[in-house]
């Protein structure tokens, strides 16, 4: 079970549910039955950002539906996140990027964007997103948003009508210069999640995927990835693999997601609603969605020996399952591997440090979080966070001057500040 927060780390908003392409792939469930295309106004993205700013949110994900049908909406959002000192993402198809709305975005606060291209074929990309010429938008548009200095990552979503183009996708994007690819499975949309079963791709097929990935990796320097959550009994290798291994289901532990009608989720993914934020905030809603956080939808995964670490896979995916089960997951037997222990930096007693400018300090019942808007986080408890708060402002500290002034033992206090130089939360130095 794990502990619960005040409010999330991080938040998408779906600013619209409005979109150009109809993919048929598409994991906003709205979008496969009879949507009402609703759209935030200035006023209900004004109340978000208010929430943001007493609950001390730490990340915002701009998407929706297409963001970009609603370009001042979405450069009024980063202006108003960027002021708060949060980061900021963006997931757009990009099919309706230009160099003024580029610009526009850039000058908000927007530096990096996430899209998809579905194969590097464009009958398979058309095919797939419903939309004639979509393809020839998005990728103009990628490199595009290259030239004019965005840090570009691409997601293919696979299944099988495209899956036998990873190696080519790859490459493209490849020689384009983007920052990272990915290739990540589809899940079953849960209106039609039984009817899209048959275009899951299988086991074997996702196994190989990570081994292209890997070798794509290799050859052009990209980073690459899956963008969700997989269980480590699909990886099988998770030594090998454990760059993609790190991914645990956040979902109403440490993230949600908020609707153009201002209903909280607790995923993108997941239809399941438990308030809105416009009647009743952000807290009242995030507060309910225990469920998750005790993992009643993996309860299946809870009697294998990895499950602390893995979390069992995709719960929204096991929800629209026959057997209630992430689709990909086989079982514990299959994980041949497992991942080396993470090495801390060596901390000494007499090593000077300071905070980086962007560190947020957020209190919470069991003591806080120290995170940034563009990097992890680390929880302390109440002690440790106290301490923290009073040599959050000094130029710089020491773990033998901690340990002094505050009569704490040092290797505590090397740990954290291990920690916290981990996520580069600190800087050596001073």
């Amino acid at each position: 079970m794990f502990r619960t927060l005040k409010a999330p780390i991080t938040v998408q908003i779906e600013v619209t549910e409005g979109c150009d392409n109809v993919c048929r792939h598409c994991y906003n469930f709205f979008r496969h039955q009879g949507y009402r295309n609703k759209t935030l106004t200035k006023e209900q993205a004004d109340k978000i950002i208010s929430e943001f700013k007493d609950l001390q949110v730490i990340r915002g994900v701009i998407t929706g539906g297409e963001p970009l049908l609603a370009p001042d909406l979405v450069v009024h959002l980063a202006n108003q996140m960027r002021a708060l000192g949060m980061g900021i993402m963006f997931n757009s198809n990009l099919t309706l990027f230009n160099e003024t709305i580029g610009k526009r975005m850039q000058e908000s606060g927007i530096g990096s964007i996430m899209t998809s291209l579905i194969a590097d074929d464009p009958a398979i990309h058309d095919f797939v997103t419903q939309q004639t010429g979509s393809w020839e938008k998005t990728t103009n548009n990628i490199k595009l948003a290259i030239k004019m200095g965005f840090r570009v990552m691409v997601n293919m979503v696979l299944t099988k009508w495209n899956y036998h183009r990873l190696q080519q996708t790859g490459d493209l994007v490849g020689s384009w210069g983007v920052k990272k690819f990915g290739a990540t499975r589809a899940c079953p949309p849960g209106p039609i999640a039984p009817q899209f079963t048959e275009n899951l791709i299988s086991i074997e097929e996702l196994r190989s995927s990570l081994q292209t990935l890997y070798e794509l990796q290799e050859k052009w320097g990209y980073r690459v990835d899956v963008f969700e959550h997989y269980p480590w009994c699909a990886l099988g290798d998770v030594k090998k693999y454990h760059y993609l291994a790190r991914r645990k289901c956040t979902a109403g532990v440490t993230s949600a997601s908020i609707g153009a009608s201002g209903q909280m989720r607790p995923c993108g993914h997941s239809s399941m609603t438990y308030g809105n934020v416009f009647e009743e905030g952000i807290q009242a809603p995030w507060l309910r969605m225990t469920e998750w956080r005790k993992q009643k939808y993996s309860s299946a995964c809870q009697s294998c020996r990895h499950y602390r670490s893995c979390t069992g896979g995709c719960a929204v995916d096991a929800q629209n399952s026959e057997r209630k089960l992430d689709h990909h997951m086989t079982c514990e037997n299959d994980v041949s591997s497992l991942p080396g222990k993470e090495l801390l930096p060596t901390i000494g007693d007499n090593d000077s440090y300071s905070f980086i400018p962007q560190a947020i300090l957020r209190k919470e019942e069991f003591g806080g979080i120290i995170a940034s808007g563009k990097v992890g986080a680390v929880y302390v408890d109440k002690q440790a966070f106290d301490i923290l708060k009073a040599v959050r402002s000094r130029s710089h500290f020491t773990a033998k001057s901690i340990s002094n002034e505050f009569q704490v033992e040092i290797e505590s206090t090397r740990d954290i500040l291990a920690r916290l130089e981990s996520q580069h939360l600190t800087k050596k130095g001073g």
